[in-house]
């Protein structure tokens, strides 16, 4: 090399020691290391060398970038300077670890030496995360191509791309069927415009996120609802749509059943508590008529009872039914015509006029009065046709519809409630003629506490011993002081004989009555009821004058038989008690577990039983599973499933008998002692077994099995409401699930739409203050035109969230004063109040409400927005007041403004809606949309009155606090 060639080529390196060099560096010959800075030392020297360690340059890159080194050694041997520095990435050994740098490698001179000065630049971390993003990349890709998410690209209206899970959803096997065509032949022809709307992207136009729903047609002609996410999107410079397509068609009706399982369960619970009031007939048959024409949602109706000879139903309960259909009404056939139907059919009937059967009587008389829909509810109680209950209505719009199995359950209920009543009233009516027998009677009846005390006293005791029965009944010593002294020993047995295993037995002593000189004889014949325990509970008496013999044995003979009937009426009256206990508690049960829990605690205390359980039906596999059970020292088995497979059962268990012929089981085996199975039926389906045991042979009697019958009927109508309850809580909580997942959608959607806005906004700023006075007046008016519209674009997806949000507050209700609210609120507008020279009246002692505060203050924001920005007035005004009735507040919001058009009047509350010019008002005609969801999420309405030019008033209700 020459002289001059060398003084071209000197380049002096600076200091590489310097604080300017933050990165390693190291000047290198074609051979070694001549000088590095000290990072370079920590990175690559082994621990302890300094620079001298004689590191080469081969050894610095590493075997694999053998052809690298090379390239570095022609570049320091070259004699033409470099006019810039040579950069490479390469994998370099390190102490540890192999890791990534960026090398810049210039040629310098040192020492009159040609040498190579390497900066080195870990971009190990930079290196992997590029790495990382072009694997996500690729496996978004994947993701997007085979997901089960339905995902399009549209341009002007066609398929550019579908993934295969859109395929999937329209049924469609290759792309071509759906790629390139017109996304809108898709749909039936009346949906298509709509589509087509969607569907069309213009260049340079700022199109916004929509949702939509329209019918679609899969390749089979099946018919789905299809919701429709459109994000816009910008694919090779050409404005493209991204479509997200989800079939909602069973969620639109899993929220039809959800909202109509809800109210039939509303209604099933206000049916209930209103039937249970009371055993008295005449007051069931009013609480039942009043009860359903309120909650099933008709106008009137009646009550039909069988008449005395059985040939005739006799309206004996009505309700505001006109005289015209009473007179009609009030005695009908039993074999024919509207009550023959239902008897034969016993199901509930629900038809409106022109359903009605041709063939049944009074369809004209129906029509005369302006009758639309009928029911028939038959009140059956152990498949009995206790009565039954007609409704009617003339609302034409209203008229109630509800599930057909959901009025069987009424009916059913309603009936029960009817044939306890009439049970009740035969008890009572039984019970006043036993009354009147015991009266009459010669004898004194009594019944006495443990401790002697009258519990009751027949009248015939004052023409007796002279005493009225009150003081007879007084203190348990009353009686023991008409008895003559010597015998007070004798008499006292009745209460001293209790310990003994004895329940029967007869007294004779003496009493003397009032005002008499002398004594008389009597017998006091007695008979103990006791309690599980073998404790006397009452005392049964018939004291007789010991005058006339065969007069004392027919007394005595007489009691007995009244005993053992008031005896049996007793108990009946008990078993009747014990079921109106079982079913108001089952009507609040909330699963099988509670309800079964809730049978055997009521049970338990009236029927002396050792075991009681329920045994469900399970398919598959065949099996009766027990799922409840309460055991005293029954054998274990007895508490294992049984297979209901051919041979499995055997032929002595409780069980088969039952299974096979769903006939009840009442007897005694080895296993179990005495039982009762019957069976329980939900929806006309075997649901299980219920059982009730005792360890000994004590049978049950007919009565217990009758009870055990209607509390397993009381049983089915439960577990029929709680399948109802639990299909309709599943079903909602899919669709909570569903908004969760869409409210979380779109507001990932809203967020990474306003990504872009936000940088557009940003660098459009940034060129017009950049550019200055470089720009033409024409191209800074086109540049802030861009930055209004992301604004704008930026308020109307807040505003869309914010519709979307609206009615999903519940529980959020609380009472609000409207007064101080607007107080807040105006100061919250103050600075905008000053710059548009506006005033806000806001009439004083304005009502409390009950809603949610919050979505409360944006419909009145906006409409005191709307009020000042869309008029021409110097001082725009708004005024707000309030009238208020029995339940509803109604607030007005009037302002002069530049008014609507009464013919646009129903325009202002649809979505995008907007009477001005965008150019001229601000605005994303969201606002009114929005403030019409709420007011009407919030139970109220909403309306406007207005002339154009003449100022507006909006109208809206809520309800009263309370």
């Amino acid at each position: 090399m020459t002289a001059k060639q060398m003084r071209r080529n000197r380049v002096q390196p600076p200091d590489i020691s310097s604080p300017e060099f933050p990165v390693p560096v190291a000047l290198f010959s074609s051979r070694r290391l001549l000088e590095c800075n000290s990072l370079f030392a920590e990175q690559f020297l082994p621990v302890g060398e300094g620079t001298s360690a004689g590191l080469s340059l081969q050894g610095f890159l590493g075997a694999h970038n053998a052809s690298f080194a090379k390239e570095l050694g022609r570049l320091v041997a070259a004699t033409e300077p470099a006019r810039s520095a040579l950069v490479r990435e390469v994998g370099l050994p390190g102490r540890e670890a192999e890791r990534r740098y960026l090398l810049s490698v210039l040629p310098v001179v040192k020492d009159e030496k040609r040498v190579l000065r390497i900066v080195a630049q870990d971009v190990t971390a930079y290196a992997q995360r590029t790495r990382n993003a072009e694997e996500a990349e690729a496996r978004y890709r994947i993701f997007v191509e085979n997901s089960a998410t339905a995902l399009a690209l549209v341009r002007d209206g066609i398929f550019t791309y579908v993934n295969k899970g859109l395929l999937d959803l329209f049924g469609y096997m290759f792309r071509e069927e759906m790629e390139g065509k017109d996304a809108a032949q898709f749909f039936p022809a009346k949906e298509r415009k709509l589509v087509a709307e969607h569907a069309r992207t213009v260049k340079g136009a700022a199109p916004v996120p929509e949702r939509f729903e329209a019918t679609a047609l899969r390749k089979d002609r099946h018919r789905m609802l299809l919701e429709v996410q459109t994000e816009p999107l910008t694919i090779d410079d050409q404005p493209t749509l991204l479509w997200h397509c989800l079939d909602v068609s069973h969620w639109r009706d899993a929220e039809a059943a959800v909202a109509q399982k809800t109210r039939e369960n509303e209604t099933l619970e206000h049916l209930l508590d209103a039937i249970h009031r009371s055993v008295d007939l005449a007051d069931v048959q009013r609480l039942t008529l009043v009860a359903a024409i309120r909650w099933l949602g008709y106008e009137c109706g009646g009550v039909f009872m069988p008449g005395p000879d059985g040939k005739s139903y006799l309206l004996e309960t009505h309700e505001r039914l006109p005289a015209p259909l009473l007179s009609a009404l009030h005695e009908l056939p039993a074999g024919e015509g509207l009550m023959g139907y239902i008897a034969k059919t016993v199901e509930p009937v629900r038809v409106t006029l022109e359903e009605y059967p041709a063939h049944l009587p009074f369809r004209s008389l129906f029509e005369t009065e302006h009758i639309h829909a009928l029911a028939f509810l038959p009140l059956v109680h152990q498949e009995k046709l206790a009565g039954v209950l007609m409704l009617l209505t003339s609302k034409v719009q209203d008229a109630p519809a509800h599930h057909p199995a959901f009025l069987e359950v009424v009916s059913r209920h309603l009936g029960f409630a009817l044939e306890k009543a009439v049970t009740y009233a035969g008890i009572q009516r039984r019970a006043d003629g036993y009354q009147n027998a015991i009266e009459q009677l010669a004898s004194i009846v009594y019944v006495a506490a443990p401790a002697g005390t009258f519990l009751y006293c027949s009248p015939v005791a004052e023409a007796i011993t002279g005493y009225k029965v009150r003081e007879l009944a007084a203190t348990p010593d009353a009686w023991r002081a008409i008895v003559h002294p010597d015998d007070r020993s004798t008499a006292a047995g009745r209460i001293s004989r209790q310990a003994a295993e004895e329940n029967a037995f007869s007294l004779d002593y003496r009493i003397l009555p009032k005002g008499k000189a002398s004594y008389i004889r009597v017998r006091d014949s007695i008979c103990y009821t006791r309690g599980a325990d073998g404790g006397v509970q009452t005392i049964h008496g018939l004291i007789t004058v010991l005058a006339d013999q065969p007069e004392i044995q027919r007394d005595a003979a007489a009691l007995q038989e009244v005993r053992q009937q008031l005896t049996d009426e007793q108990h009946r009256g008990m078993q009747l008690l014990l079921l109106n206990e079982i079913g108001s508690g089952l009507n609040g049960a909330l699963d099988r577990q509670s309800a079964l829990e809730l049978v055997h605690a009521r049970l338990a205390p009236r029927l002396r039983i050792d075991a009681f359980g329920y045994d469900a039906l399970a398919s598959p596999p065949d099996i009766l599973k027990r799922i409840f059970t309460t055991l005293g020292t029954l054998p274990p088995d007895v508490n294992e499933p049984l297979s209901l497979s051919e041979g499995a059962l055997p032929g002595d268990h409780p069980f088969r008998p039952v299974l096979e012929t769903s006939e009840p089981f009442v007897g005694t085996t080895p296993a179990f002692g005495s039982v009762i199975a019957v069976v329980v039926s939900v929806r006309g389906r075997m649901d299980g077994i219920l059982w009730v045991a005792r360890e000994d042979d004590e049978a049950f009697t007919a009565s217990d099995l009758r009870l055990v019958q209607s509390i397993a009927s009381l049983l089915s109508t439960a577990l029929e409401r709680i399948g109802m309850s639990e299909e309709a809580l599943t079903k909602a909580r899919g669709m909570v699930t569903r908004n969760e997942e869409l409210n979380r959608f779109a507001h990932v959607v809203a967020h990474d739409l306003k990504e872009p806005l936000i940088a557009v906004e940003g660098y459009t700023k940034l060129v017009l203050e950049d550019a200055g006075d470089g720009l033409d007046a024409t191209s800074r008016d086109h540049l802030q035109a861009v930055m209004r519209s992301s604004t704008r674009m930026k308020s109307l997806i807040d505003d869309l969230l914010l519709l979307a949000s609206v009615g999903h507050t519940a529980g959020r209700e609380s009472t609000v004063a409207v007064g101080p609210l607007l107080d807040g609120l105006s100061h919250d507008l103050e600075f905008f109040f000053q710059q548009r020279h506006a005033r806000l009246e806001i009439s004083p002692n304005l009502p409390s409400v009950r809603c949610d505060a919050t979505e409360l203050g944006i419909v009145f924001r906006n409409l005191i927005v709307n009020g000042i920005r869309y008029n021409r007035q110097a001082a725009p005004i708004v005024s707000i007041g309030a009238t208020c009735d029995n339940s509803m507040a109604t607030f007005s919001v009037a302002d002069n403004g530049i008014g609507i058009d009464p013919a646009d009047a129903h325009r202002v509350f649809d979505l995008f809606q907007r009477l001005q010019f965008v150019d001229e008002q601000e605005g994303t005609g969201a606002g009114l949309a929005i403030v019409k969801k709420i007011v009407e999420a919030n139970r109220g309405r909403i309306w406007v009155t207005s002339a154009g030019g003449a100022g507006s008033t909006f109208f809206f209700t809520v309800p009263l606090h309370g």
